[in-house]
């Protein structure tokens, strides 16, 4: 009996001390903590995929109107950076230079008082905004708006162009001088921007020869 009752007391003894052995001095189970590998605990940094500079030569057409029989002339500018829309715009508005009118007279067929500046493109759309005092309502517009719809369309992203003053859009003429049915304009309705390259007029000019803006256009 006494010898039972000794084996018990042991017994008790055994267990209250292993359960002491697995306590903290808080009462909190104690929490072993694996060996973590270096590279989980180091600061975490995220992987920034590197910006790919587009790559050159770079170059911008702009389209002027021949001041001989209003046809439209092209004229390719080398440019050290990618063309904007807006640097195009401006580009229109200072019209030709001294080198380029020396081998065609040609000019944009802006007003002065134009000052047309151009929104980002949306959905291929590109609104472009012009002054009050332009009177592009008063008069055809069909040729300030068919260099300005040839030159922004070369941009990747856009294919339509839309001219707007403070009382909304405005409408503009197509290459047959009658109204465009569409609040914009597309290439297409000036003869998909058929010109004849500057550089060939004056070639033709020292040869003779009679130039057709549909062979110019092929060897673009």
């Amino acid at each position: 009996m006494n010898h039972s009752l000794r084996r018990r007391g042991w017994l008790i003894v055994a267990i209250a001390y292993g359960v002491l052995g697995c306590t903290t001095a808080s009462g909190n189970a104690a929490v072993v903590i694996q060996d973590v590998p270096y590279e989980l605990t180091g600061t975490s940094v995220a992987t920034v995929p590197p910006v790919v500079e587009p790559e050159g030569p770079f170059t911008l057409t702009l389209y002027f109107i021949s001041e001989a029989d209003e046809s439209l002339i092209s004229v390719v500018r080398n440019r050290e950076q990618p063309p904007q829309l807006q640097e195009a715009i401006d580009a229109l508005s200072a019209g030709p230079t001294e080198a380029e009118l020396a081998l065609a007279p040609m000019r944009a067929r802006f007003s002065e008082s134009l000052n047309p500046v151009a929104s980002a493109p949306t959905a291929g759309l590109v609104v472009i905004t012009v002054s009050d005092e332009a009177q592009l309502r008063d008069s055809s517009n069909r040729l300030p708006a068919q260099v300005l719809v040839c030159t922004l369309t070369q941009f990747e992203g856009v294919n339509a162009v839309q001219l707007r003053d403070s009382r909304g859009p405005i409408q503009l003429a197509g290459a047959n001088a009658e109204s465009i049915e569409s609040e914009f304009a597309r290439r297409e309705n000036y003869n998909d921007c058929l010109a004849t390259d500057v550089n060939q007029i004056a070639e033709s000019q020292q040869t003779g020869e009679t130039l057709d803006p549909e062979a110019s256009a092929d060897d673009e």
